[in-house]
């Protein structure tokens, strides 16, 4: 498990990581009481090479205050980084947040709907870190 402490809005906040087997990763926020603020869950499929992202979670007592930009960063970072896709079914936990309104707030963070709830998040690839000219460049 790692974890960190980050600053937000003028506060800490400790985060979580943990790596589960079969390819589930949890990223969890708390305050500096230990009050969880918020969840994220990503499932890696090894057959298909792409996150399964399934929960994102914020304590009701934390709503309203970014903390779901903060963590749906997070996510996103590790798709970035590892170059996987991330699919996502869209689903209410209660009647606070309608579908439209989850909807919007996944395309804000660069999902597009494939089709009714389920969405996609593409990586930006990554591009070779090199100067093409200098390769081609030989010596004598």
């Amino acid at each position: 498990m790692d974890t960190n402490i980050i600053d937000y809005k003028g506060k800490n906040f400790q985060e979580y990581e943990i790596f589960r087997p079969r390819g589930i990763h949890l990223y969890h926020l708390a305050n500096m009481n230990g009050n969880r603020v918020g969840i994220a869950n990503l499932e890696y499929s090894k057959c298909f090479d792409w996150f399964f992202f399934n929960r994102l979670f914020i304590d009701d007592d934390f709503r309203g205050q970014g903390f779901a930009n903060l963590i749906l960063k997070k996510v996103i970072g590790k798709a970035n980084e590892h170059q996987y896709k991330i699919y996502n079914q869209a689903v209410p936990y209660d009647e606070s947040l309608n579908l439209e309104q989850l909807m919007t707030f996944y395309k804000k963070h660069g999902f597009k709907t494939i089709k009714e709830n389920l969405m996609i998040f593409e990586p930006e690839i990554k591009k070779p870190n090199y100067d093409l000219q200098q390769s081609l460049t030989l010596n004598p």
